[in-house]
């Protein structure tokens, strides 16, 4: 009986077991329909996923939970499944959960993607740039991927302040530092010639030099100069302090300098017009001193004189044109202003220089002294000027010469000016940093020519150089390099450096003996299809642009230079540019390289009527029409041609119903010329008689006649019949151009700006200012830089000048003799 109960319990104990476990069984699968979500799969093994599951929010998912994909795959296919590993989600890509892939047919299971989490910006404060660190603008940088916005770069280097830190009484930003120290305005004991002032005679310097800094009217020594030293101080305070925007000549802004004091005018320039140049200036030799910190001496020399050759445009007519003013904030200036800014800039780059005053074949001109690796050297911006060349920037034979090379019959220093207070100016005598031979284009008698020309082309095609220079150390060397160029041996040179041909002048010498050898060379320019429409033409082939006159040796070619409303052209074959034909949608553009810059021909409007201009971005596509046998280009429903009115200087735009007119000559690519009959006097110009001055009391007529186009008057006989018959047609700003015929050639007469602030009358084949009758005084007369002159001569002298007209009623009025015109 014990025995049963005993088992009986056990039989208990396994019932109610059997109960717990069942029970606990129960409450897990409720548990898990409660809490986990059933993964039911399809025949093809991809999982069932409910398309409404239950969310937390009542049905909208939540955006960080991972959307799982529904796979597509083939149900027939014998699944053989991959692992592929989980990817995170980045900022702005989406990621996935881990899962596997069927190898055959590309079904997914487990597969869900993890949306993009998006940016996490945080802001960074700005930091300025030093002298020597790049700075940084105020940005937004990313926490989770770090991009970065807004974050704009501020390159290290001196920065001034501007003109909107100062009280406008107190205009004078040119004197602002750089956090650093620096300043625009060199220090005045650093400077050349000004250093080697005695102590004594450097504060009296100092007393006139913060007359002009100040804008003070007047200042007293503290003691008696000589005249020696003031007229030597005269020259320091202009040529060694361009800061100050004086000139030497009268009509400028240079004070009255005595022995006892000085006094000016400050009011000449007023305040805002000072503060403005004073900030224009800083901001543009901040400019220059950073962008050149890393360059060599020579470099920054090249660096100042391209600059002045490409922006500057020379006269010697006006107040400001002898001055740093005239140059950097006017652009226009004489060779004084040249020579003050190179000062200015050098001296501003750490590079010893000093402007000083001479002559030039017997002309009043100034240029430079600096100092390169201890050694002097002589420069000359003015007369480096390219343009002469067909090049819109710097030759370079004038930068850093020896005394003897730039005095070759031109350059005299006034010594007497610096002798006469004790100052030897240095001597330049060293040949180590010239130009031509630290580019390797300087030809001497021991060089072998096949090699020098493998050098020379070589360097060219590197720099994408269309024009290269060479100088020659003698005529010698000179006639024997030009041999070498059209012998076979220099074919064979170039076709082995990429040059299949080149063209050279025969050389230049010019009044120093520079021997110069100039080719030009068919190098394509870099990457035009970076242009947009732009596509690159089968056959890439070099023309040049030029017109042909008819008459010998009147072919023009492009220039490569845009002047007043159309593009400069050279009678001189070897300083026309290469252009390049490439192929657009309806047509083709023009192109050629510009000193390392691509550029277009292209088209612009003003008021209505179509220029020629150059651009980087062109616009205008040419279109060839055989029937013309022109390029054209319609604008605002006109057909217009490239073209040049017969004895012009420039290429235009003009309507192709001029073509055929003796004054509008047809230009194509390469230069074919269609001509047609046309009136021999074009509408609105006639003949207006022989232009004659009476010279009654000295019993003679004097007559003009056709001379020397180079000269600056013209000259007169008293001869009838060697006169010329002189037309008028209408000039541009309603007066008249007057010309006469020199063979085929529409000769005017033009008026310009002489050296000396002189007006003079010179021939032109272009247009030049408008003659208007003066009804009082009878005469025709001009108008330049705001003064009237009437056209006549004077005293003994049998050439034709230009004449204030105010003379013809002052004291002096019955020397003087206009001129006028009586019919044949």
């Amino acid at each position: 009986m014990r025995e049963e109960k005993r088992d009986g319990g056990r039989g208990s104990l396994r019932v109610f077991g059997r109960g717990a476990l069942c029970l606990a069984l129960l409450i897990l699968t409720v548990f898990a329909l409660v809490s986990c979500e059933f993964r039911f799969y399809l025949e093809d093994g991809s999982p069932y996923v409910d398309p409404t599951p239950a969310t937390p929010d009542g049905g909208k998912p939540d955006e960080n939970t991972p959307e799982e994909e529904t796979p597509s795959g083939d149900p027939s296919c014998e699944h053989e499944y991959l692992a592929v590993p989980a990817k995170e989600a980045t900022c702005t890509e989406d990621g996935y959960t881990a899962y596997e892939e069927c190898t055959k047919c590309h079904a997914k299971k487990g597969y869900a993607v993890i949306p993009a989490t998006g940016h996490n910006y945080l802001t960074v404060e700005g930091k300025d740039p030093t002298d020597t660190e790049d700075g940084y603008s105020s940005y937004e940088i990313c926490n989770n991927c770090g991009d970065i916005q807004g974050k704009i770069v501020i390159p290290a280097g001196h920065y001034v302040h501007t003109i909107s830190e100062h009280a406008a009484e107190e205009p004078n930003p040119l004197f602002d530092t750089c956090s650093c120290g620096f300043s625009v305005v060199p220090d005045l004991r650093t400077r050349p010639l000004i250093c080697d002032l005695s102590d004594d005679d450097f504060k009296e310097f100092e007393i006139l030099y913060n007359m002009y800094r100040n804008r003070e009217a007047s200042c007293s020594f503290t003691q008696r100069l000589s005249s020696d030293l003031a007229n030597y101080f005269n020259v320091l305070i202009v040529y060694q302090c361009p800061e100050l925007f004086l000139s030497y000549y009268e009509g400028s802004l240079a004070a009255t300098i005595t022995t006892a004091g000085a006094s000016w005018n400050p009011d000449c320039m007023s305040d805002e017009e000072y503060a403005d140049a004073c900030e224009v200036i800083s901001s543009l030799l901040t400019t220059w001193t950073n962008e050149t910190r890393e360059m060599s001496t020579l470099d920054k020399e090249r660096y100042v004189v391209n600059w002045l050759c490409e922006n500057i445009e020379y006269s010697a007519i006006g107040v400001n044109t002898g001055s740093a003013y005239g140059a950097l904030v006017d652009r226009i200036c004489r060779c004084m202003g040249y020579a003050q800014v190179f000062n200015w800039a050098m001296n501003l780059m750490g590079v010893p220089c000093m402007a000083v005053l001479g002559d030039a074949d017997g002309t009043a001109h100034s240029w430079n002294l600096v100092q390169v690796d201890g050694a002097w050297y002589q420069v000359d911006a003015t007369f480096d000027a390219g343009q002469a060349w067909g090049v819109p920037y710097s030759v370079g034979y004038y930068i850093n010469l020896t005394d003897s090379e730039i005095g070759m019959g031109t350059h005299r220093t006034y010594h007497e000016i610096y002798g006469k207070v004790g100052v030897t100016l240095p001597t330049c005598d060293t040949t180590d940093q010239n130009n031509f031979r630290q580019l390797g284009r300087y030809l001497t008698s021991t060089d072998d020519y096949a090699e020098k020309l493998s050098a020379i082309l070589q360097s060219a095609v590197t720099a994408q150089e269309p024009i290269v220079f060479i100088r020659a150390e003698s005529r010698e060397v000179f006639e024997g390099f030009l041999s070498f160029l059209g012998s076979s041996n220099a074919t064979e040179v170039s076709v082995e450096n990429g040059i299949e041909k080149y063209y050279y002048s025969g050389g230049y010498v010019d009044a120093q003996n520079y021997y110069i050898i100039y080719l030009n060379l068919p190098i394509a320019p870099a990457n035009p299809a970076t242009v947009e429409e732009v596509t690159e033409p089968v056959a890439d082939t070099a023309y040049h642009l030029a017109v042909d006159l008819t008459s010998p040796n009147r072919t023009m070619f492009f220039a490569g230079k845009e002047c007043s409303g159309g593009l400069a052209v050279t009678s001189d074959f070897t300083r026309a540019f290469n252009l390049y034909m490439t192929e657009v949608t309806g047509g083709v553009r023009f192109r050629f390289t510009d000193h390392g810059v691509v550029r277009y021909i292209d088209v612009t409007v003003i008021d209505g009527n179509p220029y020629l201009c150059l651009t980087e971005t062109p616009s205008a596509v040419f279109t060839y029409s055989s029937v013309l046998g022109a390029y054209t280009v319609t604008v605002n429903a006109t057909v217009y041609r490239i073209g040049m009115r017969d004895g012009g200087y420039q290429m235009e735009l003009l309507p192709v119903t001029q073509i055929g007119c003796v004054n509008a000559r047809l230009v194509t690519i390469p230069g074919e010329v269609i001509d047609s009959v046309c009136p021999s006097t074009p509408v609105g110009e006639h003949a207006v008689g022989k232009l004659t001055v009476d010279r009654t009391a000295r019993g003679e007529t004097l007559y003009l006649v056709a001379a020397d186009q180079t000269r600056d008057f013209l000259p007169l006989t008293t001869e009838a019949g060697d006169a010329v018959t002189v037309y008028r047609e209408e000039g541009n700003n309603g007066g008249y151009q007057f010309y006469f015929i020199v063979g085929d050639n529409k000769v005017y007469i033009h008026a310009y700006g002489h050296y000396r602030g002189f007006v003079r009358l010179r021939f032109s084949t272009a247009p030049g200012l408008d003659f208007v009758y003066n009804d009082t005084y009878g005469v025709y007369t001009v108008t330049y830089a705001g003064t009237d002159y009437f056209v006549g001569c004077t005293g003994s002298y049998n050439t034709l000048g230009l004449y204030e007209l105010s003379q013809l009623s002052g004291s002096n009025a019955s020397s003087y003799y206009p001129a006028m015109f009586i019919s044949d």
